[in-house]
Order: structure tokens, then C-alpha cells, then sequence
């Protein structure tokens, strides 16, 4: 090899290694894991979460840690980017919404909205059962679901073997390609995440990727559920569990346009788009069975507005219409079912 070319190559190394830093520290601030930060889930992350929830209360005269007025009702909303969407103002998210769709009604509500980028379930938890016991909710909504799918299926399908179709007949389960360590390096880094969702029926198309979580991705998920419910109720709080709607559903699968799995597979190579749409159902079936046991709140936000496209700006995220009927949504059923929505709330219904 002579000095020209190994001149050349040491440059393109170089190139590449500025561009994955700086694509790292770019899928960092959105919550995404990487090879050099790690996860945006870790400790003292979470603790920048939980500050920034603070800081960004819906109500302005609302802390989150002053003594409670009489008769007021505080709304604490666990959920993720759903919630928080920075592509949006503030008086345009559902949170906000409902909060004034609430007071409107004569009452005496605070919403706070406890949602960040890259929150999942666990780190809900964890905020709520650091802030909760001095912000004292009356009522937990969760609404979360896509970011615990990705958690998940990065950790059960990157090292084992998972399920393919003939997993959900009772047949054994296909071992999956196991990468060398070289390539599941590559495939690790963010650069390859980019490629991914800009090429990604090219590339998805040449990889087998698993149809579902299989029983025990459906058990971590309804431990993390079960979990939050016990936290919430642990600082007297009711809690109420929100089925996860998307821009698109089954009966959609045969002409989903290209950006949603791109979206889907640039940062989660593991599972297919029919796997995502299946373990949505599966993992809202456990919400209703969870709400069913635990005799909780169910409000069925995948049946009002899964499947509309002009409520979400991607698959997961909404636009000011989806924020619109989400708030509707919310508040329509905590407004029409008195027992356990605390004295405040059933009051409009006398």
C-alpha cells in the first residue's frame, strides 16, 4: 500500500469517526441509545428528565412540589415524546387541552405534565415515585407503549433466538442469525441507524427480522404496567391505563407507505413492521386485561384514533388534530365515569 492511498484511507477513517460522534451526540438528545453515551434511560438522565418535567409544568402557577388548594384535582400524565413534542406549542398537546377542558368544566384541575423525549415506562415510574409523594396526583394516566416495544425488542432479540410466525401455533421458535462481532458493532453505531431509515426497504429486505416479542416480551411489558399501577397507588393516586393508538393498523399493512417502517427501523433492526403492528395488539390486550383485574380506567385511545392518518405527523406522534381528539378523548371518559375519578371530577356529573 503506498502513502497516497493510506493518506486517503486515514482521511475517509477520520471522516467517518467526526460524523458518527456527532451523529451520536445528535441520537443522544433525542433518546435514543448509543455506543458512546449509552442509554438516555441511564440514572443521572432520568434525573435531567424529571428536572426539565419540572421546569415545564403545564400550569404555570403550578411547581410541582406547593401544598394542594382545596378541592383541586392534579392530573399527572406519564408518557413520553406523545406528550411532551417539542415540534409543537404548548397550548397545542393534549395535556394542555385537557387541562382546559377540565377547568371549563368547573374544575379545579391541574394537569402536570411529567412526559419527556425518550421516557420509558420504568423511568415513569421512577419520576412518579420521586416527585409524587410531594406533588400528591389524584389521578396517573399512562399512555406509553412504542419506546418500551423498542426497549424490549433490542434486549430479547439482539442476543437470543426469538419467534417467528410459527411461534404464535405453539411451534418451536427459529434461531435467529447471530452477526459476527464486527458486524454487530457496525450495526450498533448511528451512522449505520441513518442509512438504515433512509434505505431501509432496500436493507430491512435483506435481513430476517422477528414477528413478535413472543410471551416473554409480553410479560416484561405487563410487569413494567403492573409496576407503575402499584407506584401509583402506593402515593394514593388512581391509576388510569390508556390503550396506544397508531397512523396505521393492519388492515393497512399491504399499502403502508415507505417512511413509516423507515421511521420504525432507524433505530430498531429487530423487528418487522407486521411484528410492530402485532405486538401493539397484543400489548394493548394486556392493558384492557390489566385495567379488567385491577378494576382500573381503560380508555380505549387505539379504537378512536388508531388508523386515522390526519391525526398523527408520523407513526407515533400526532398532529395539533390527533393532540385535539386525545384531549377529547381523555377527558370524555374521566368526566363520564365518577366511581374512583376523585369528588371533583364526578361532581359535574351530579
Amino acid at each position: 500500500m503506498n502513502l497516497r492511498l493510506l493518506r486517503i484511507l486515514l482521511w475517509a477513517a477520520l471522516y467517518l469517526v467526526i460524523l458518527e460522534v456527532a451523529l451520536e451526540v445528535r441520537a443522544y438528545h433525542r433518546g435514543f441509545d448509543t455506543i458512546l453515551f449509552d442509554s438516555f434511560q441511564r440514572q443521572e438522565a432520568v434525573g435531567k428528565s424529571v428536572a426539565r418535567a419540572q421546569e415545564t409544568a403545564l400550569s404555570t402557577s403550578f411547581l410541582g412540589e406547593g401544598e394542594k388548594q382545596p378541592g383541586e384535582v392534579r392530573y399527572w400524565i406519564a408518557s413520553s415524546s406523545h406528550a411532551e413534542d417539542s415540534y409543537l406549542s404548548r397550548d397545542v398537546i393534549f395535556p394542555s387541552r385537557l387541562e382546559s377542558m377540565l377547568r371549563q368544566s368547573g374544575i379545579q384541575a391541574t394537569v402536570v405534565n411529567a412526559s419527556h423525549a425518550g421516557m420509558d415506562i420504568p423511568a415513569n415510574r421512577k419520576d412518579l415515585e420521586s416527585r409524587g409523594p410531594r406533588v400528591k396526583p389524584d389521578v396517573v394516566i399512562l399512555y406509553q407503549m412504542s419506546i418500551q416495544i423498542g426497549e424490549i425488542s433490542k434486549r430479547l432479540l439482539s442476543t437470543r433466538r426469538f419467534e417467528s410466525k410459527t411461534a404464535r401455533t405453539g411451534n418451536a421458535p427459529s434461531p435467529k442469525p447471530q452477526a459476527n462481532r464486527i458486524v454487530r458493532l457496525f450495526e450498533s453505531t448511528s451512522i449505520y441507524a441513518l442509512l438504515k431509515g433512509n434505505v431501509s426497504n432496500r436493507l430491512a429486505g435483506q435481513r430476517v427480522l422477528a414477528d413478535t416479542l413472543g410471551v416473554r416480551g409480553e410479560s416484561e411489558f405487563e410487569a413494567m404496567v403492573r409496576d407503575l399501577v402499584e407506584s401509583a397507588r402506593q402515593i394514593g393516586a388512581e391509576p388510569v391505563l390508556c390503550t396506544f393508538a397508531t397512523s396505521h393498523v393492519r388492515k393497512h399493512l399491504p399499502h403502508i407507505p415507505d417512511e413509516v417502517p423507515g421511521l420504525l427501523f432507524r433505530y430498531n433492526v429487530y423487528l418487522s413492521l407486521e411484528g410492530w403492528i402485532s405486538t401493539i395488539e397484543r400489548f394493548n390486550a394486556i392493558l384492557r386485561r390489566i385495567a379488567e383485574e385491577e378494576h382500573l380506567v381503560l380508555i380505549d385511545l387505539e379504537g378512536q384514533l388508531a388508523g386515522h392518518g390526519e391525526y398523527f405527523r408520523d407513526f407515533v406522534h400526532f398532529t395539533p388534530e390527533g393532540h385535539a381528539v386525545m384531549a377529547r378523548a381523555i377527558y370524555t371518559a374521566l368526566v363520564s365515569r365518577p366511581r374512583g375519578m376523585m369528588s371533583a371530577t364526578s361532581s359535574i356529573q351530579q
